[in-house]
């Protein structure tokens, strides 16, 4: 992925070495910068492109995207609030929205934030990630029921996601099934060990239920795994 977006910038630079005013080559080279991670310059594309072409729903989308990259979400918000008036059926905008206030952490947000994932999934039942963000956002609001609704079509679809498992883990949690929480955490961390919250979260779960020992390792093993994350470090001590 990182070649392929390192020659898509190489290409719309050349475009705009002959016309700097292309938006669409202005467009794809914000792309192929947020791919590579580079996101003050993609933003700078991205900007000069929505000057150009204000009312592409598109572009307006991929501002939002980097502007939150860049920590700032009031104005990401806008962007994809903006995206969606030029064309209400652009399915990452919706999708950016949801997931953006969701992340705000707002409690007055989050019936918007279920409404744009319930948009997303609409306009495209595959969106798999707008489900896994409402499960998040239906816990949020201690509503299982629906957050459980949304796990049932994901496990149909992706059974072997290590998500599948660390979500189902949470909703064990929610309900206060340690032996299950435990079962399906350790299932998520042997199918993916990158899955660091769910190693907090099961020794978080060990800590509940007063299996002290199998708690100390397992924050031992974060720590160790993140030796640069204080809030790891912090538990293990």
């Amino acid at each position: 992925p990182e070649v392929k977006a390192e020659h898509d910038e190489a290409a719309a630079s050349a475009k705009l070495a002959a016309n700097p005013n292309d938006d669409q080559a202005l467009n794809a080279r914000a792309i192929a910068r947020m791919r590579l991670g580079r996101y003050n310059e993609a933003y700078e594309d991205s900007r000069r492109a929505v000057a150009l072409k204000p009312a592409d729903s598109d572009y307006q989308a991929n501002l939002g995207y980097v502007l939150w990259k860049l920590g700032r979400p009031d104005e990401a918000v806008s962007a994809e609030r903006a995206s969606i008036r030029f064309n209400p059926k652009n399915t990452i905008a919706h999708y950016q929205l949801g997931r953006f206030l969701l992340r705000l952490g707002q409690q007055k947000d989050l019936n918007e934030a279920i409404t744009e994932l319930r948009k997303t999934l609409e306009l495209d039942p595959r969106q798999y990630e707008a489900r896994f963000e409402l499960i998040a956002a239906y816990r949020e609001l201690s509503n299982l029921a629906e957050a459980a609704a949304q796990l049932d079509v994901l496990q149909d679809s992706r059974p072997t996601d290590p998500r599948m498992f660390y979500v189902t883990a949470l909703l064990d949690t929610d309900r206060n099934d340690l032996n299950s929480a435990i079962k399906n955490f350790n299932e998520a961390i042997t199918r993916d060990p990158t899955l660091y919250a769910a190693w907090q979260d099961l020794g978080l779960a060990y800590a509940k239920a007063s299996r002290w020992l199998d708690a100390v390792n397992t924050f031992g093993e974060l720590a160790r795994r993140q030796p640069n994350s204080v809030e790891a470090g912090y538990l293990h001590a």
